[in-house]
C-alpha cells in the first residue's frame, strides 16, 4: 500500500480540488482510502459531496489517526489531503508518506512558499513532487517554479490551467474531472499518469497501478 500525501506551503493554492480530482482519477483504478488531513478546516467533502455513513461528536486533545478497519479493506493507495504551511500539522499529515506532491500558485509568495514546504517534507525524507496551479496566469513565474524545481532534481507533474469550471464543478460538489472534459482535466489527467507511475514503479520500470 502506498501513502501519497497532497500539501501546500500556503492556503488557497487549490491543494483541495486537485486532491478531489486525483482521488477520483485513483479511484477507477486502485482500490483507495481518503483521509483529509487539514484539521484547521476539512473541506473536501464539499468538492467530493459524499454519502454520510456515520456522524460522531468531535472533541479535541486525542490522537487523530486513519481508522485501521479502512485500512484492511486491501487498499493500494491511501490519499491525504494535508493541510497548508509548514507546521506540525503538515509534519504528522507527512509522516509515513511514499510520496509528497507540492501545490504551488505561480506568485512570488507562492514559490517562497514552496520552498519553505519541501525543506520540511526534505528533511523528514519523504520525496516530492510539485504541480502549478492556474500556471497560465503567471507563465514567468510558473517557469521560475519549473527551474528551481529542476534545480533541486524534483519532477514537475503539471501546469494545470485557470478555468472557471472549476468553481462551477465545486459548487455541483463534484471534482473538476468527473464534471467535465477540456484542458484542466487533460492536465490531471496526465499528473496523475505521472504521479501513478512514480508512485507504483517496480524493478521492471513499469506502473503497477496501470496494470489493473
Amino acid at each position: 500500500m502506498k501513502q501519497l500525501v497532497i500539501l501546500s506551503g500556503k492556503g488557497g493554492t487549490g491543494k483541495t480540488t486537485v486532491a478531489a480530482a486525483l482521488a477520483h482519477l485513483a479511484s477507477q483504478e486502485l482500490l483507495i482510502v481518503l483521509a483529509d488531513a487539514d484539521v484547521d478546516a476539512a473541506n473536501l467533502e464539499l468538492v467530493l459531496d459524499p454519502t454520510k455513513r456515520e456522524k460522531h461528536d468531535f472533541t479535541g486533545g486525542k490522537l487523530a489517526m486513519v481508522d485501521p478497519v479502512a485500512l484492511d479493506t486491501g487498499a493500494e493507495l491511501v490519499l491525504v489531503d494535508g493541510p497548508p504551511g509548514i507546521g506540525c500539522p503538515v509534519i504528522s499529515a507527512s509522516a509515513g508518506a511514499d510520496l509528497a506532491l507540492h501545490v504551488a500558485e505561480p506568485t512570488i509568495s507562492g514559490a517562497h512558499d514552496l520552498e519553505c514546504i519541501m525543506g520540511t517534507t526534505d528533511h523528514f525524507g519523504v520525496p516530492s513532487l510539485v504541480a502549478v496551479n492556474k500556471a497560465d496566469l503567471n507563465p514567468a513565474r510558473s517557469d521560475e517554479i519549473a527551474a528551481f524545481c529542476a534545480e533541486r532534481g524534483v519532477e514537475l507533474v503539471g501546469r494545470i490551467p485557470y478555468d472557471a469550471v472549476v468553481t462551477e464543478a465545486m459548487v455541483h460538489g463534484r471534482p473538476v474531472t468527473d464534471y467535465t472534459d477540456g484542458s484542466v482535466t487533460e492536465a490531471l489527467k496526465e499528473m496523475w499518469i505521472r504521479i501513478r507511475e512514480r508512485l507504483f514503479l517496480d524493478g521492471k520500470g513499469s506502473a503497477v497501478g496501470a496494470q489493473r
